[in-house]
C-alpha cells in the first residue's frame, strides 16, 4: 500500500527540471552525473518524505544530498518541485546564495535569476580592465518604461538595472542572464522591432495567481531516469525529451472516445505521439504507432529507440499502415500478396499503356493525362470497387464536372484496368485497395492484430481506406475508440489522399479535438512565411466545423524565438545558382552550423544531383537521402522536398526555386490548364512543409523567372525577409 502511494503522489506532482539543472548536470563526471539523477528519481517517487537526505536552506530552497560531496538543490512549496542545480556541496550552497526563484507578478511565470547585486557585479566584471568611455551611449532600453517591462516577462527586482546598462558589452552579458521571454523579447527590440508589436493581445487587471513555466527554461522530469541519463549525454534531442505542459496533458489524456491532435509544423504533434505511445506502453499496452511513409516509419523507431526503456520499446511496433494491411492480409489469405505500384519506369510505362489501351477499346474520348490524374486523385486513393461508389465519390477541386454519363463510363473503364493490373483474389491494384480489403477483414474479425493501442502520425498523409483500417484495429479493442489517437495537420498534406474522419465513423470533434499553437521548432519570420506562402491550401479534417477551419486559417500561433529574416536570393544562371548555394553553405558551416544540421531541399532530382557535384567538388561533406533513409549524422543532408518530411535542420536551403521547378513543367502540362489550381494547392503545401524544416535559418534560392508560389513574399520584404539579387560574376 505504501508504495502504491508513493506512485500516486509521485504523478500528482510531477516535478521540473530548470535549464540551469540539465546545465550543471553536464559538467559532473558521468558517476557522479549517475548518482545525481537516481538521487532526484528517489526523490521524485514520494517527494512528502523528508529524511537526512533533504535539508531546508532558506524558504522554499531546499538540499538534496547526493552523496558525501554533490547536493542538489531544490525548490518545493508543497505544490510544485523544480530541480534547480546540481553541483558540488559548496559550490551548490553558494550558487543558491546567489540565485532567486519566484514567480513573476505579472505573467505569472516562473523565474530562475541571479540577484541583482550579483548581476551587476559580473557586469562590472564583463568590461575587465577597459576604461569607461568619456560619452556613454544611450541606454538601449531606458525608453521603456517599467510596466512595459514587466508586461514583456522582465523580472521584477532587475527592471531598474535593465533600463539602465548601456554599454554594449553589458548588454549581452545582461541578456544571457534573463528568463528566455524576456531576454527574446528586449533582443527584438534591440534589432528594431516595435515594442508594441511584442506585447500580448491581453494584461490582466490582477495579479496572475497561476504558475506557469516557460519551456525555453523548464520541463517536465521524464518518466525513465535512464532518459534523462541519454539525454545529458547528448544522445538524443533535448526537445523530443520534454515536454511542455500543454503537450504533457495530451499525453497523460484519459477519456471515451478518440482523441485528434492538430497544430502547426514545429508544434510538436510528433513528439506527443511518441511519448504517448511510451505512456501506454508503460501502462502495460501493446501498442500500434504508425503513419503513411516509410522514412518517417524510420524516423519514429529510432526516436523510440531513444526514448524509451527496454521494457516500454518491446510493446511499442512501429510500421506503416502499408505494412500492417500487408500482414493482416497475408494471414487471412495465408500466402503473399502482390500490390501493383507503378514506382519503377517500366510499370509506370505499363500502367499508363493500359490505360490508353483501354480507354480506346471501350471508347473513353477523354485525354490520357487527365484519365491518368483522375486514377491518382479519385479513384486509387479512395480504393473504389464500383461504378455506383465511382459516382458518388467527392471530387473536390478537381479541374471540371464530369456528368453522370461521362463519370459512368470513366468509371466502367477505371474498373476494367483494375481487373488487368490485379486479376488475383491475392493481387491489389494499390495500397488503397489492400488497406480496404484488411480493415474489412479485422472488422468481420477474421484476423485479430492484437493491440491495445493505436497511435498514428502525420494523420494527413492517409486516405479514408488507411484511416478505416486504423480504425478497425482501434475497435477490435476498445468500440469506444478511446485507445486511438490521431495526430497530423492538413496543411502539410503532399499526397493526394484526404480522409474525413467521420465518413469512417470517427468523432473527434469537441472534447476530442486539441490543438497544438506553441511553435518549438520554427522561428517567428520562418513561420510566418511559411504561412504566407500556404494560403489557406488545405482542408480540414472535419469539413463543416466551424472551430477547425477558422484555427486552420488563422497565424495567431506562437514562435519561441523572432529569429533572423528569411533569405530570397535571385542568381543569373543556373552555374551561378550552384556555386552561390555551395559559397553559402560554406559560410554557414564557418559560422558554426555542424553539417548535420544543415538540410538541402529541392522539388527536382536533378535539381539534387547538380548540387551534390558541385558541393563535393568544394570538399564539402553530404549524403543523398534516398528512400527508407535516415541522415547521416556527420554530412549536409541533401533530399527532395517529399522527403523532409519529418526532419529538421537547424539551417534549411530551398534551392531550385524556380517557375520551371515548382510545380515542375512537365507536372504543369500533365494535368493541362484545368488542373493548375489543384496542382498549385499541392505545390504550396509542398514548399510549406519544406521551409518549416527550418530552425534557425531558412534561405530560398533559384534563377530565372522565380515560382508563382513565392510572389506573397515579396510584401514581406524588409520584415520578415530579405530579398537579393545575386550578381554575375
Amino acid at each position: 500500500m505504501g508504495g502504491h502511494g508513493g506512485a500516486a503522489e509521485a504523478k500528482a506532482r510531477r516535478p521540473m527540471l530548470s535549464r540551469s539543472f540539465l546545465a550543471s548536470a553536464m559538467k559532473l563526471s558521468q558517476p557522479l552525473r549517475h548518482r545525481a539523477i537516481r538521487a532526484a528519481y528517489k526523490f521524485a517517487e514520494a517527494p512528502s518524505r523528508t529524511g537526512e537526505n533533504l535539508k531546508k536552506l532558506r524558504g522554499n530552497l531546499w538540499s538534496i544530498r547526493v552523496n558525501q560531496d554533490v547536493r542538489v538543490i531544490l525548490y518545493r512549496d508543497g505544490q510544485k518541485d523544480v530541480f534547480l542545480y546540481v553541483d558540488h556541496h559548496d559550490q551548490a550552497y553558494d550558487w543558491a546564495d546567489r540565485h532567486v526563484f519566484d514567480q513573476h507578478p505579472v505573467t505569472g511565470a516562473m523565474q530562475l535569476v541571479e540577484r541583482e547585486e550579483v548581476l551587476q557585479a559580473r557586469l562590472a566584471e564583463a568590461l575587465g580592465a577597459q576604461p569607461a568611455p568619456a560619452q556613454r551611449p544611450t541606454p538601449p532600453f531606458a525608453h521603456i518604461d517599467r510596466d512595459t517591462l514587466l508586461r514583456l516577462g522582465v523580472p521584477a527586482p532587475l527592471v531598474d538595472l535593465v533600463r539602465s546598462v548601456d554599454l554594449p558589452e553589458q548588454v549581452e552579458h545582461l541578456l544571457r542572464a534573463l528568463p528566455a521571454e524576456a531576454a527574446e523579447a528586449l533582443r527584438a527590440v534591440d534589432d528594431g522591432t516595435p515594442v508594441e508589436q511584442l506585447l500580448p493581445r491581453e494584461t490582466p487587471e490582477q495579479p496572475v495567481e497561476e504558475r506557469t513555466f516557460d519551456p525555453r527554461d523548464f520541463a517536465e522530469l521524464p518518466s525513465e531516469a535512464e532518459v534523462l541519463e541519454q539525454a545529458l549525454q547528448g544522445a538524443f534531442e533535448h526537445w523530443m525529451l520534454f515536454l511542455h505542459p500543454s503537450q504533457a496533458r495530451l499525453v497523460e489524456h484519459r477519456g471515451r472516445g478518440p482523441l485528434k491532435i492538430t497544430g502547426p509544423a514545429g508544434t510538436g504533434k510528433t513528439v506527443v505521439a511518441l511519448h504517448r505511445a511510451h505512456r501506454l506502453a508503460c501502462d502495460g499496452q501493446d501498442v500500434l504507432l504508425t503513419t503513411f511513409s516509410s522514412s518517417l516509419a524510420e524516423q519514429l523507431a529510432h526516436k523510440l529507440d531513444r526514448l524509451c526503456g527496454m521494457v516500454a520499446r518491446s510493446k511499442i511496433r512501429v510500421a506503416t499502415v502499408a505494412t500492417v494491411a500487408k500482414e493482416i492480409l497475408e494471414e487471412a489469405l495465408g500466402r503473399p500478396i502482390e500490390v501493383f505500384e507503378p514506382a519503377d519506369e517500366a510499370r509506370r510505362r505499363r500502367f499508363e499503356e493500359t490505360m490508353r489501351e483501354r480507354a480506346a477499346a471501350l471508347d473513353v474520348d477523354e485525354p490520357v493525362a487527365f484519365l491518368l490524374d483522375e486514377w491518382r486523385q479519385v479513384f486509387e486513393p479512395e480504393a473504389l470497387r464500383s461504378v455506383d461508389e465511382y459516382l458518388g465519390a467527392r471530387r473536390e477541386g478537381r479541374p471540371r464536372r464530369l456528368r453522370a454519363p461521362r463519370r459512368r463510363a470513366i468509371g466502367t473503364l477505371f474498373l476494367d484496368v483494375r481487373e488487368r493490373l490485379a486479376p488475383g483474389p491475392h493481387q491489389f491494384a494499390g495500397w488503397s485497395w489492400a488497406a480496404r480489403r484488411a480493415a474489412e477483414l479485422v472488422a468481420e474479425r477474421r484476423v485479430d492484430p492484437d493491440y491495445q493501442a493505436v497511435v498514428v502520425d502525420e494523420l494527413q498523409d492517409l486516405g479514408t481506406p488507411e484511416v478505416a483500417l486504423v480504425r478497425s484495429i482501434a475497435a477490435a479493442t476498445d468500440p469506444d475508440l478511446g485507445n486511438l489517437t490521431l495526430a497530423g495537420d492538413p496543411r502539410q498534406r503532399i499526397y493526394p489522399r484526404r480522409a474525413r474522419l467521420k465518413d469512417v465513423g470517427i468523432e473527434t470533434r469537441g472534447r476530442g479535438s486539441r490543438r497544438l499553437d506553441l511553435n518549438y521548432r520554427t522561428t517567428h519570420c520562418i513561420r510566418w512565411a511559411a504561412d504566407t506562402v500556404l494560403a489557406g491550401a488545405y482542408e480540414s479534417f472535419e469539413p463543416g466545423d466551424e472551430t477547425e477551419d477558422r484555427e486552420l486559417r488563422t497565424k495567431d500561433g506562437r514562435s519561441l524565438r523572432q529569429g533572423e529574416p528569411v533569405l530570397l536570393r535571385a542568381y543569373p544562371g543556373e552555374t551561378a545558382e550552384l556555386e552561390g548555394i555551395a559559397a553559402m553553405l560554406e559560410e554557414w558551416l564557418r559560422e558554426g552550423f555542424e553539417p548535420s544540421t544543415v538540410g538541402v531541399f529541392a522539388r527536382r532530382g536533378s535539381t539534387l544531383t547538380a548540387l551534390r557535384d558541385a558541393l563535393q567538388a568544394r570538399n564539402l561533406p553530404v549524403h543523398r537521402l534516398e528512400r527508407g533513409e535516415r541522415p547521416d549524422g556527420r554530412s549536409v543532408t541533401l533530399a527532395t522536398m517529399h522527403r523532409a518530411k519529418g526532419l529538421e535542420f537547424r539551417a534549411v536551403l530551398l534551392a531550385g526555386c524556380s517557375q520551371a521547378n515548382l510545380p515542375p513543367t512537365s507536372r504543369r502540362e500533365q494535368v493541362g490548364p484545368d488542373g493548375l489550381e489543384e496542382l498549385f494547392e499541392a505545390e504550396r503545401r509542398l514548399l510549406y512543409v519544406a521551409m518549416t524544416r527550418a530552425r534557425d535559418r531558412l534561405a530560398l534560392c533559384w534563377h530565372g523567372a522565380p515560382s508563382e508560389l513565392l510572389a506573397p513574399l515579396w510584401d514581406l520584404d524588409g520584415r520578415f525577409v530579405r530579398i537579393e539579387e545575386a550578381r554575375a560574376n
